[in-house]
């Protein structure tokens, strides 16, 4: 057989070579990285953190609002209005407005000015506003403007129903001292229910003791 020789020998050795090459080559080998589908699980990883979070929170708050017990005293009015041992300060959840037991030792002012001010929030559905800017939040949670807009319609909410308080209350100083008694009993409340409000409450205190000092301010110029 011509292939029989010691001449086929250095053939061999070359096809052999050539595998172990190509073997090498492919084991080498690796596919290009498939960056939209990475950053597709990376953004559906997140926004189902978020929207999960959004869910659950609603659930707990809602829970909780049920076992609350409704309450029905003269100056409650026509507000839906229920007390809940688990909270340490006034918070709004959907159309009904939830008290800690503290509020029975209230004086007639502090009532006036928590239920002007929840009512506020009831009256001008931000409950259901900050839900869809939060939902809005979760889905375009890569957007800084998401983020500033959720923000942004909570700092404007509570302004607005600050503003319709200081109508009731008439006295900025002693509105502002309700808001300082309120937050410090809030630093308290169990599962940090309250933070999100409490962190809020100095910006709302410096602006409102600002606004009264303006007018004497300008008179002495």
């Amino acid at each position: 057989s011509p292939w029989s020789g010691p001449s086929a020998e250095p053939l061999q050795d070359m096809l052999a070579t050539g595998q172990s090459v190509s073997a090498a080559a492919s084991s080498s080998y690796s596919p290009p990285v498939n960056w939209l589908a990475l950053a597709t699980i990376v953004y559906a990883l997140v926004a189902g953190l978020l929207l999960l979070r959004l869910a659950v929170g609603l659930y707990l708050t809602w829970r909780l609002a049920r076992a609350a017990k409704p309450m029905r005293e003269p100056w409650t009015a026509d507000w839906s209005v229920r007390v809940s041992g688990v909270i340490a300060g006034p918070v709004t959840f959907g159309s009904t407005i939830l008290l800690p037991p503290q509020c029975f030792d209230w004086d007639l002012r502090k009532r006036q000015a928590v239920l002007a001010h929840e009512g506020a929030h009831v009256a001008n559905r931000d409950f259901y506003l900050l839900l869809l800017a939060a939902l809005n939040r979760s889905v375009f949670w890569f957007s800084p403007f998401a983020w500033w807009h959720h923000t942004r319609l909570a700092e404007l909410a509570e302004i607005i129903s600050d503003a319709r308080a200081l109508e009731v209350v008439e006295d900025r100083l002693s509105y502002a001292e309700i808001l300082l008694d309120l937050v410090q009993r809030v630093r308290y409340a169990p599962a940090g229910l309250e933070m999100a409000r409490a962190c809020t409450v100095r910006t709302r205190v410096e602006r409102i003791l600002a606004s009264a000092a303006m007018p004497a301010h300008l008179g002495g110029d």
